[in-house]
C-alpha cells in the first residue's frame, strides 16, 4: 500500500464485505434483529472512520478520507439492508 487513500479504500471494501456477511447471517425478518444489524452497522461505521483517521493521520485530507470512508459504508449498509427487505417504510413510520 501506498499512502493512506489506498489503505483507506482497501479497508472500505473489507468493511462492505463483513457488512454483507452480516445480512447473510441475520437474514430473518424479526424487528429485533433489524435493531441488532442497525446497531452493529453503526459500530463498524465507527471503527471504519477511526481507523480511517489512524491510517492518514500523516495525510492532510484526513477528515476527507475519513468522511468518504463513512459515506462508502453507510451506502454499502444502506443498499444491503435494502435488498434484503430490511428497511421498511411502514416499520420506520411507527
Amino acid at each position: 500500500m501506498k499512502n493512506a487513500t489506498e489503505r483507506i479504500n482497501w479497508f472500505s471494501w473489507v468493511v462492505v464485505l463483513m457488512m454483507f456477511i452480516a445480512l447473510l447471517i441475520t437474514r430473518s425478518n424479526s424487528y429485533e434483529l433489524i435493531v441488532v444489524d442497525l446497531f452493529a452497522f453503526a459500530l463498524l461505521i465507527t471503527l471504519a472512520a477511526v481507523i480511517a483517521i489512524l491510517a492518514s493521520i500523516n495525510e492532510e485530507n484526513t477528515i476527507d478520507d475519513a468522511v468518504t470512508l463513512i459515506r462508502k459504508a453507510d451506502r454499502a449498509m444502506y443498499n444491503g439492508a435494502k435488498q434484503q427487505g430490511r428497511i421498511r417504510l411502514h416499520h420506520l413510520a411507527r
